[in-house]
């Protein structure tokens, strides 16, 4: 009977360690997921030669001088052709990666912000200047906040005025010194505007968690930094993250396992003995 009632408790102790767990687990596996894109987006990116990377950059440069000659682009986001055609190198829809060291951020940017590619890592906002930066750019990007199932742009509220982070965006990374920090309403798109003579990147996400009425907006405006090895810092990160996530992924495992078979273990014990009890009642 002790024993029943011991296998019992432990029944419910794997049952609960799972169910409080699957969101720890799940962002560890998102976060891999999210890291091996961008390594082999670096990787894939180490190959180019020089000339076929600038072209790309030559490219959505122009796409961003033409963004210029569009009133309220925001408004109307495919009125400039070739979108998904800019910045797409291997034609998986990735622009670049975003890293914001303060809040353990490193994040795949995608094309787009449809719920595809906001659930699994951080997307551009169509009808703002591509990721390249450079006078008269405004990059905007977004994802989710709150997920239980991935981080992504949960703690964007734990910036600060100052505070930096980086675009690495076919092998240059370009730094976003914050300046600032605002609330507004879904269809307020005035601190999205560009400006002719500024370089700015927004992150934005939806606030409070839960509710979803506002949008934060956190703008950075480009400050130019040393940069020798460009695609290592971003690569070396996410390689890092990899290993982080699997070793915790393996403890759990390990220790998931190790309650599962001493309930087996017991549970084997328990049905030996009832039918050794069975043959000793018949005798």
């Amino acid at each position: 009977m002790q024993k029943s009632k011991s296998i019992f408790f432990r029944v419910l102790l794997l049952i609960g360690c799972s169910i409080f767990f699957y969101p720890t687990i799940s962002d560890y596996v998102n976060s891999i997921t999210q890291s091996r894109a961008i390594v082999e987006y670096q990787e894939a990116l180490s190959q180019f030669e020089g000339m076929e990377i600038e072209k790309i950059k030559e490219k959505a440069d122009k796409y961003n001088q033409n963004l210029l000659k569009i009133e309220h682009p925001l408004s109307n986001p495919l009125s400039l052709e070739g979108y998904k055609e800019n910045l797409d190198p291997f034609k998986n829809g990735m622009m670049g990666t975003v890293i914001i060291d303060k809040i353990n951020v490193n994040l795949p940017i995608y094309h787009d912000v449809n719920e595809g590619v906001i659930q699994v890592g951080v997307g551009h906002l169509p009808g703002s200047s591509l990721p390249v930066g450079g006078k008269g750019t405004h990059a905007v990007i977004s994802t989710h906040s709150g997920l239980p199932s991935a981080k992504l742009f949960t703690d964007l509220n734990k910036l600060k005025m100052g505070d930096e982070f980086t675009l690495s965006v076919l092998g240059d990374n370009l730094t976003y010194k914050i300046n600032q920090i605002i609330t507004v309403l879904p269809k307020e798109v005035e601190a999205l505007k560009i400006e002719e003579d500024k370089d700015y990147v927004t992150m934005f996400t939806c606030t409070p968690y839960g509710i979803n009425t506002h949008r934060l907006l956190v703008r950075g405006e480009r400050v130019i930094k040393e940069t020798n090895h460009k695609e290592a810092k971003t690569l070396e990160k996410a390689e890092k993250n990899i290993k982080t996530h699997l070793i915790k992924m393996i403890f759990f495992l390990i220790l998931f396992l190790i309650i599962l078979f001493t309930i087996i273990k017991d549970l084997i014990s328990l049905v030996i003995n009832r039918e050794k009890h069975k043959k000793q009642d018949k005798n």
